[in-house]
């Protein structure tokens, strides 16, 4: 389920098109998805488990789309730069890592550039990161929210 990558990584700014061009691709997986989705159940008639896998099977189908977009729309945004000015001094491009966040459509592989300042013992930045507000996190603000929500439900009475 894989959506080819339509950004370009240069200093231009992101077209129209090229943001077209991936809701299109996200819109033809989705339909195709969906269209294998129901054809199972209209095959098979409907029956109550036959229900609860068609809702498993529409759960996996929007958890999928959503992850492959976000992957997708960060990616497009990571920084292209092999050197980055900051208030610190000059950053400099030193690697891309992977990074697991989970988000409220499941678990997905940010791959973002590192820079890090001259010397010994520097601090990494990830300029990604930051403009998601995910530095130092791996769960995005709004599981965030979900899960303090579930913890104060099992507080004690």
């Amino acid at each position: 389920m894989t959506i080819e990558d339509v950004f370009a990584r240069d200093k231009a700014p992101r077209s129209t098109t090229s943001i077209s061009e991936l809701v299109r691709a996200i819109a033809r997986k989705f339909e195709q998805e969906l269209a294998r989705v129901v054809g199972d159940v209209g095959r098979q008639g409907l029956t109550i488990k036959r229900f609860e896998g068609f809702l498993g099977d529409m759960n996996s189908t929007l958890a999928g789309i959503g992850c492959e977009t976000i992957e997708q729309v960060l990616k497009s945004h990571d920084s292209a730069d092999s050197r980055i000015e900051q208030d610190r001094g000059v950053l400099r491009y030193r690697e891309s890592t992977g990074m697991r966040w989970l988000t409220s459509f499941g678990r997905v592989k940010v791959t973002r550039r590192i820079y890090r300042p001259d010397g010994r013992g520097t601090v990494s930045f990830a300029p990604l990161d930051e403009a998601c507000g995910m530095c130092g996190l791996f769960m995005t603000p709004d599981v965030e929210e979900m899960v303090a929500f579930d913890a104060a439900m099992l507080t004690a009475t």
